[in-house]
């Protein structure tokens, strides 16, 4: 099976290190005010215009991408599926810092994960997905799952707690990589002998 992965809250926890440091860049800006506690973006979160959210990406998106630990047991599963699956990477990196690609890459091969393809720059996936003959993209993104799952591309929801459940066909959640080793063996895409874990 083709099967494609997002990087940022899905195979890197830098969801979590971004929100950690809005969070604290957000005392020299309001005092620490939160205007959403649900905003999935830091400008629905505070009440930041566009020159304070630039400044904010240019201080934290490069050294995040480079330090964010991965997700937890995202590299035993991965190197289980790679046995028998195709796995690709699209994500919309490429878009944030002039060094993002390079940041990347370098990230990829010191963590020791190749992919059949690295594809950056993609803020809708669903054309990269069917270029590719993708049938299983694992996402965060509601709006990207939607959209996927709406064109036939099933979809395990890396659902972070304040995002919105959606209910569809094609779409799992799951909040670990544990749950998605579960759902990817339901499904018959992953052999549990295959799967070493070792803590």
């Amino acid at each position: 099976m083709k099967i494609a992965i997002d990087l940022d809250g899905v195979l890197f926890d830098t969801e979590n290190w971004f929100r950690a440091y809005a969070d604290i860049f957000n005392l020299d800006v309001e005092g620490g005010k939160v205007v959403n506690d649900k905003g999935l973006w830091v400008e629905d979160r505070f009440n930041w215009d566009k020159k304070t959210t630039s400044e904010y990406i240019r201080k934290c998106s490069e050294p995040v991408e480079r330090k964010a630990p991965l997700m937890p047991f995202a590299r035993e599963v991965l190197k289980a599926l790679e046995k028998e699956n195709e796995l690709f990477v699209i994500t919309s990196r490429g878009n944030y810092h002039k060094d993002e690609i390079e940041t990347t890459t370098n990230r990829l091969k010191k963590e020791k994960l190749s992919f059949k393809k690295v594809l950056f720059k993609r803020d809708s996936k669903v054309e990269a997905c069917r270029e590719n003959g993708i049938e299983l993209m694992i996402e965060d993104y509601p709006e990207n799952t939607k959209e996927l799952a709406k064109n036939g591309i099933k979809c395990l929801y890396f659902r972070d707690l304040t995002d919105e459940h959606i209910k569809h066909k094609n779409v799992v959640e799951v909040r670990n990589w544990g749950e998605v080793a579960v759902e990817l063996i339901k499904m018959g895409v992953l052999k549990k002998e295959d799967l070493v874990v070792e803590l």
